[in-house]
């Protein structure tokens, strides 16, 4: 089977057009959203004028089988990450002041006061994103792989950080064994180079690279919104224990 892994949209209806286009050369099976469908910061982001989340999540869910929240989403619909790295939330996050937020976590987690605009999502779209994981594992061809937007214990990417070293990801590893997966596949660092991490050793490869799955593997999915480049994504030949960039 062939995979598409998909992230990061951040809004970007246009580049999300983009990406489908080029799609329709492409041989795939299914379709996995690993999140941030909403998140259009005015700090970060340029396009302004096509923006729209709710045209992306109706495209992405004729488009895909599955759909991983991230950070923005959660924001987005006003839901608390059911995991969290080292800041508890407590249960009125979102009634709370800015500042008062700033102050309990003490800028360990995302606040989202950079310019990030409302999503706009509708009734329904939150109702249907309030069904969704915030991780989720599948199995093909005999090939558990484990789906989240950032990895274990900040699944969702709700912490503000980014994770470096190897020791980081023992806890993510460990969270892959105890649920039988051999791959773990995530978005969140709109990378412009593969990002994957074995047991042994940090790898960031070219983009039109193909990476073969021998081992135990993490690898990150690249964005599809982007102000330069055209949109990217991830596939996989669960048959062949193939990865590669598209």
């Amino acid at each position: 089977m062939k995979i598409l892994f998909i992230s990061d949209i951040h809004e970007d209806y246009s580049n999300l057009l983009k990406l489908f286009s080029m799609l329709e050369n492409v041989e795939y099976d299914e379709i996995i959203c690993l999140g941030d469908i909403a998140g259009y910061s005015t700090s970060f982001y340029d396009f302004a004028e096509t923006r729209d989340a709710s045209k992306c999540l109706a495209l992405l869910r004729e488009k895909c089988s599955t759909i991983i929240l991230g950070n923005h989403d959660l924001n987005a619909v006003k839901r608390l990450p059911t995991f969290s790295d080292s800041f508890i939330f407590p249960p009125n996050w979102y009634e709370l002041a800015l500042s008062e937020r700033n102050n309990l976590s003490k800028g360990d987690v995302w606040l989202y006061d950079d310019g990030e605009l409302d999503a706009g999502f509708s009734d329904e779209d939150i109702s249907f994103l309030n069904s969704c994981n915030e991780y989720q594992i599948i199995e093909r061809d005999g090939l558990r792989i484990l789906l989240s937007h950032y990895i274990f214990p900040n699944l969702s990417g709700c912490h503000k950080v980014f994770y470096e070293k190897l020791e980081d990801y023992k806890s993510h590893f460990d969270f892959m064994y105890k649920n039988n997966c051999l791959l773990s596949v995530f978005g969140h660092l709109h990378n412009s180079t593969i990002f994957a991490v074995k047991q042994s050793k940090i790898v960031s490869y070219l983009l039109k690279r193909s990476i073969k799955i021998t081992g135990d593997l993490i690898i990150s999915t690249p964005p599809v919104t982007s102000a330069t480049n055209k949109p990217k994504c991830l596939l996989l030949d669960t048959e062949n224990r193939q990865l590669k960039y598209l």
